[in-house]
C-alpha cells in the first residue's frame, strides 16, 4: 500500500524522490528479436513518442517528419509527400505499420499523407541498412509507426482546424478491459493557392480523407491474438480551369448564333486502403498475416457552366480505376537469447487497364536469420543472412553485420548490408498518366544491388539535473543499378524506369540532444554527397549535395503549459534531372527555412488539453529551381521555376477532450 506524505511532514532524514522520466531509456521493437531499450539496440533507433506528435497536433506522417534533419519530403500536387533519406529516394525507404510494409506506391513512394497518426503511439526511425530484417526497400532507413494497440484503454475526441484550411475530426473509443477498441476520423482540406493565383485549378488540391479501424485483443495464457480491420477513402478534387468554345445553337426558327461556350476538365482521384490482419504474440515469437488492398481510381468529366452539365471524358486513359492487392505473411521466433529465425512471404497481384495485359502478379518469400553475440562486456555482434527468392528475379543472398560497443554512457556502433531490390509491379507494368504524369513501366528493368555502411559515436552523460545525448553518425551507401525515371519522348513528356550505371551517397549527421524536467532542447545537422554514374564508362560522375539542419526546443511551464519551437533549414541543394532525352542536367533548389511553434494547456486533471501554433511562421511558399549545366559539358537551357514546398503561414488549433 502506498502512502502520501506533504514534505513537511516526512519523518526526519527521509527525502523526497521523483522520478527523472527524462532519463529514461525507451523501448524500441523495429528490428528487435528481444526486448530492447534505444540505448542497448545494435542499430541507432530514433523514437518520436506520442507527447512529441501530440505537442505539434501532427494529424499525418509528414508533419512528425518535417524537422528531422536526416529526412528531405518533397511535395507532387498530385501524389502528395514523399521522402528521401540519407541521400537515397522513397524507392530505398521501408515504411511499416507494426511491420506491415504500407502497399500502394507511386513512383516509388509512399504518401506520407495518407499515413494518419490517430492510433500512433510512436514513429521509431532506422537510418541506415535493414534488408536483412524487412527486405528490399529497407536500404536506406526503415520507419516504422508503432500503434497504440490496446495499450491506451481509453476513449477520446479531438478537434483539428488550420488557416489554410485543414481540418480533422476524430474520435477513438476503447471497451474498459482493451479487449475491442475503435475509431473514425474526416480529415478535409479545402485547397490553397498562394497569393494572385488565379482560377479554378488550385495548386495544392482539395482534398477528403475518410478513415476507419475496428480492433479486437484476446489473451490465452502468454500468448496475445489481435484481429484488426482498417479502411480509408481518399478523394483528391483536380478542377480545372475555365476555357471557352464556340458553339452554333439556333435562336429562332430561322436564326443561328455562334456563342463563346465557358467549360472545364474536372477530375477526381479516389483512393481507397483497405487492410485486414491477424497477428499472434508469444513470450519466443510472434507473427502475422494481412491482405492489403490499394485502389487507385481516375475520373474525368466535362462540365458545361452555361446549365452545369457534365459528360465523361471518352479518351483513353481518362476514367480507369488499377486496383494492387498484396498477401503478406511474416513470423519470427527466438531461438536462444538473442538468436531468431524466421520467414517472410508476399504475393501482388495487380489489376486495371493501364496493368500490362490487365493483370500481373509478383511473389517474394525469405527467410531470415540474426543473432546477437557478446564478446566480453562490452561488444555485442549481431550477423545476420537473407535467403531471397523472387518470382521475376535472381536474388542473391542478403548478408549484414552490426556492432555495438558500449563502455558506461558511450557507445559506438558500426553497420554493414547488402542490400536487393527487385522492381515492383508498377516499375514493370503500369502505365501512369494524368495532368502532370506520363510515366510508362519497363520490363527491361535490372534489379537494384546496394552495399550500405554505417558508424556512428553516441553518449547518454546523466548530469545532477540534465541528461545530455552527443551523437555522430557518418554513412556511406552504394546502388548498382539504380532505377530512374528518364525522358523517351520529349514532344509527349512520355518518362519511363530505366537503369542508371551506380550511385552513391556519402555523409554525416552531428546531434546534440539536452534533456531535462523542464526543458528538452535537440540540434540536428546533416550533409549528404551525392555522386551518379550515367554509364558504365562515365569517367566522371554526377555531384549533387545537399545539407539540412533542425533545432527543436519544448518549455514545460507552470499550470500545465508546454511551450514548443521548431526550426527546420534546407540549404541550397543541388540535384539533376533530365531535360532531354539522353540528356540531364544540374539543378540548384534555393534555401528554405521552416520554423514552427505552438502552446499547449492541459485542463481538468489532464482531461481537456488545447493546443494552439503556427506552421511555417515565415511564410514560405516555393522553393526557386534553377537550370544549370548538363554533366557532358554544354549547357541546357537556363531557367528558373517554382517548386511549391509549403502552403504559407498557417494557424492551427486542436482540442483534444479524454473521457
Amino acid at each position: 500500500e502506498s502512502t502520501s506524505f506533504h514534505p513537511d511532514t516526512l519523518p526526519h532524514g527521509v527525502l523526497p524522490l521523483r522520478p527523472a522520466t527524462y532519463a529514461l531509456a525507451q523501448a524500441v521493437v523495429t528490428g528487435q528479436f528481444t526486448a530492447h531499450t534505444d540505448r542497448d539496440a545494435v542499430q541507432s533507433v530514433r523514437v518520436i513518442n506520442r507527447a512529441d506528435i501530440d505537442r505539434i497536433g501532427a494529424v499525418s506522417l509528414r508533419d512528425v517528419l518535417l524537422t528531422q534533419s536526416s529526412v528531405n519530403l518533397q511535395h507532387d500536387a498530385q501524389l502528395g509527400t514523399n521522402i528521401s533519406l540519407l541521400g537515397l529516394s522513397g524507392r530505398h525507404v521501408q515504411v511499416l505499420v507494426d511491420g506491415l510494409p504500407v502497399v500502394g506506391r507511386v513512383d516509388g513512394n509512399i504518401d506520407l499523407d495518407q499515413l494518419p497518426l490517430d492510433q500512433v503511439q510512436r514513429v521509431e526511425i532506422v537510418e541506415g541498412p535493414m534488408s536483412v530484417e524487412y527486405g528490399s526497400e529497407a536500404i536506406a532507413g526503415t520507419i516504422n509507426l508503432i500503434t497504440l494497440g490496446g495499450a491506451a484503454p481509453a476513449s477520446s475526441v479531438r478537434l483539428v482546424g488550420e488557416s489554410v484550411g485543414r481540418s480533422q475530426v476524430l474520435a477513438r473509443w476503447a471497451a474498459a478491459d482493451g479487449r475491442l477498441e475503435g475509431r473514425a476520423s474526416r480529415t478535409h482540406f479545402s485547397g490553397f493557392n498562394p497569393d494572385g493565383a488565379t482560377g479554378r485549378s488550385w495548386i495544392w488540391k482539395p482534398k477528403t480523407q475518410i478513415g476507419g479501424e475496428l480492433r479486437g485483443h484476446h489473451t490465452w495464457g502468454d500468448v496475445r491474438a489481435t484481429a484488426s480491420a482498417q479502411y480509408q477513402h481518399e478523394t483528391l478534387y483536380n478542377d480545372g480551369d475555365v476555357q471557352f468554345r464556340q458553339e452554333t445553337r439556333p435562336i429562332n426558327d430561322t436564326l443561328l448564333g455562334v456563342y463563346d461556350v465557358p467549360f472545364a476538365q474536372d477530375a477526381q482521384f479516389i483512393t481507397r486502403r483497405a487492410v485486414l490482419r491477424g497477428d499472434l504474440q508469444a513470450p519466443r515469437g510472434k507473427g502475422f498475416l494481412a491482405y492489403s488492398r490499394y485502389e487507385r481510381q481516375r475520373t474525368t468529366s466535362w462540365i458545361d457552366f452555361t446549365d452545369l452539365s457534365t459528360s465523361p471524358v471518352t479518351e483513353a486513359g481518362m476514367n480507369d480505376t488499377a486496383t494492387f492487392a498484396t498477401w503478406h505473411s511474416r513470423a519470427s521466433r527466438q531461438l536462444g537469447r538473442g538468436w531468431a529465425l524466421g520467414y517472410d512471404a508476399q504475393h501482388e497481384e495487380a489489376r486495371g487497364a493501364r496493368i500490362a495485359d490487365g493483370r500481373q502478379t509478383l511473389t517474394h518469400a525469405a527467410l531470415f536469420a540474426s543473432g546477437e553475440w557478446h564478446l566480453g562486456e562490452r561488444l555485442l555482434l549481431r550477423p545476420g543472412l537473407r535467403v531471397m527468392w523472387n518470382s521475376a528475379y535472381d536474388a542473391p543472398l542478403i548478408p549484414s553485420l552490426h556492432a555495438r560497443w558500449s563502455a558506461g554512457p558511450h557507445r559506438v556502433r558500426a553497420s554493414f548490408a547488402r542490400g536487393f531490390r527487385a522492381p515492383d509491379l508498377k516499375e514493370l507494368h503500369f502505365l501512369f498518366v494524368d495532368v502532370n504524369h506520363n510515366i510508362a513501366g519497363s520490363t527491361d528493368l535490372r534489379a537494384e544491388v546496394s552495399d550500405a555502411w554505417q558508424a556512428s559515436y553516441s553518449a547518454d552523460i546523466l548530469t545532477e539535473k540534465s541528461l545530455l545525448r552527443p551523437a555522430l553518425q557518418v554513412f556511406h551507401n552504394r546502388v548498382d543499378d539504380v532505377i530512374e525515371l528518364g525522358l523517351m519522348d520529349a514532344e509527349t513528356q512520355l518518362y519511363t524506369y530505366l537503369n542508371l550505371s551506380q550511385t552513391t551517397t556519402t555523409g554525416a549527421t552531428a546531434s546534440f540532444r539536452r534533456a531535462s524536467d523542464r526543458w528538452t532542447t535537440e540540434a540536428n545537422v546533416t550533409g549528404v554527397q551525392r555522386h551518379t554514374w550515367l554509364q558504365p564508362d562515365d569517367a566522371q560522375p554526377v555531384e549533387a549535395f545537399s545539407l539540412q539542419a533542425s533545432f527543436s526546443s519544448d518549455v514545460q511551464l507552470a499550470g500545465g503549459r508546454t511551450w514548443t519551437l521548431q526550426i527546420n533549414h534546407q540549404h541550397r541543394e543541388t540535384l539533376f534531372q533530365q531535360v532531354e532525352e539522353g540528356e540531364w542536367a544540374l539543378m540548384e533548389l534555393s534555401p528554405n527555412t521552416q520554423l514552427s511553434s505552438y502552446l499547449s494547456q492541459t485542463l481538468l486533471d489532464g482531461q481537456l488539453t488545447l493546443r494552439g501554433g503556427i506552421d511555417n511562421a515565415l511564410n514560405v511558399t516555393n522553393r526557386l529551381l534553377t537550370g544549370g549545366t548538363a554533366p557532358t559539358g554544354t549547357h541546357s537551357s537556363g531557367s528558373t521555376m517554382g517548386q511549391p514546398v509549403a502552403m504559407g503561414r498557417n494557424y492551427k488549433l486542436t482540442l483534444q477532450w479524454n473521457f
